[in-house]
């Protein structure tokens, strides 16, 4: 497949934050924010059509769900169930501090949908933080969504929202514990005492949930630690052990990705893999979310090998989807621009490609 850039534009200056399902008909469904302007609380919204695996076109865009009076739609995903349907959750935002978790469903294979439904009431706090491409059936049935709890204020916590009846209702699981003693990484060359580091009230964010081959559950997020963290459950997600630091999967503060390979036991991740810099390096950009790196776990998301390296140092590369089409992994993500200086812009570009596994 060709690779596909759907490049910001002074209309449409941040595109990104996509999920993809592949329909029976071997096409493949896509949706992404379209956003118009380049800050998560800018207006944007869900926008879906259909991207040819083969020549590499997406065409038949439409925004999904309709005008509404709400700040912003994003952070999509989509699931096959085992029913047929295909399930899509998002995040709407009412304002900076406000936002719902949605729900809704296809019976027709993306044409149309279900009338949204809001459900994260089951939540006391009015902010969350859900990533594309983050819902997932279980084996069992069980629908599930890795949610970040809180607000900017307070301390967050992150845990699970479940279903047991295909989404009618939902639940809530226990709260997944920190680490209690972050390992420091080595070499540290942050100028940032490790101590205050570990303070930092939203330390672990944007979780993401995978089922492994055996039913457990493996439970990752992305943290200010220096490695990407994980626990695990071996009740569907009832009950999770405390995170623990995933040495092989070096990260600065940006977000993995993981989806099990079907009909295998082998995990693949995308994460920004920084092994060759000091911990909090300014120098030498640690914080850049660079290189985009493919990596597997055979053994249900303990230890990784790097598999290979998707993009160089060019750009900034976070928040990928993955939707396997046979052997081939199709990846979507943000390819935005890092600056000599250190930071980076939020004008970004969507990017499509291919992955022979």
């Amino acid at each position: 497949m060709k690779q596909i850039l759907f490049p910001f534009t002074a209309k449409d200056p941040r595109s990104g934050e996509g999920s993809a399902i592949l329909l029976k008909d071997g096409r493949v469904f896509m949706i992404y924010s379209k956003f118009t302007g380049t800050a998560d609380h800018d207006r944007s919204d869900l926008a879906g059509g259909i991207l040819d695996p083969v020549t590499g076109t997406f065409s038949g865009e439409r925004v999904l769900f309709g005008e509404g009076h709400y700040l912003n739609q994003m952070s999509v995903s989509l699931e096959r169930f085992s029913d047929g349907t295909v399930g899509c959750v998002f995040l709407r935002k009412l304002s900076a501090h406000h936002d719902l978790i949605i729900f809704s469903r296809s019976r027709d294979e993306c044409r149309s949908w279900s009338r949204p439904e809001i459900i994260s009431n089951v939540f006391s706090s009015a902010y969350f933080t859900v990533n594309n491409d983050r819902l997932r059936q279980l084996s069992s049935g069980r629908l599930t969504i890795p949610v970040s709890v809180g607000e900017e204020e307070e301390r967050s916590y992150r845990s699970l929202l479940y279903s047991d009846d295909s989404g009618t209702t939902w639940k809530v699981s226990k709260t997944i514990q920190p680490c209690a003693a972050p390992p420091k990484p080595e070499p540290y060359a942050a100028e940032t005492s490790w101590e205050e580091i570990c303070s930092f009230r939203h330390r672990e964010q944007e979780p993401g949930v995978e089922e492994c081959a055996d039913g457990t559950l493996f439970y990752y997020c992305r943290t200010c630690l220096g490695f990407m963290y994980g626990a695990w459950s071996r009740d569907r997600g009832e009950t999770f052990t405390e995170l623990e630091p995933i040495r092989d999967i070096v990260s600065p503060l940006a977000p993995q990705s993981i989806r099990r390979q079907p009909g295998t036991a082998r995990l693949w991740c995308v994460w920004n893999d920084r092994s060759g810099v000091a911990f909090g390096d300014a120098k030498k950009m640690w914080g850049w979310r660079t290189p985009l790196t493919l990596g597997y776990s055979d053994d249900n998301g303990r230890t990784w090998t790097k598999f290979r390296q998707i993009e160089d140092d060019g750009h900034n590369y976070c928040y990928t989807s993955m939707t396997f089409i046979g052997k081939t992994l199709l990846l979507s993500y943000y390819e935005s621009e890092n600056r000599a200086d250190g930071t980076r812009r939020n004008l970004a570009s969507l990017k499509i490609q291919t992955v022979e596994l």
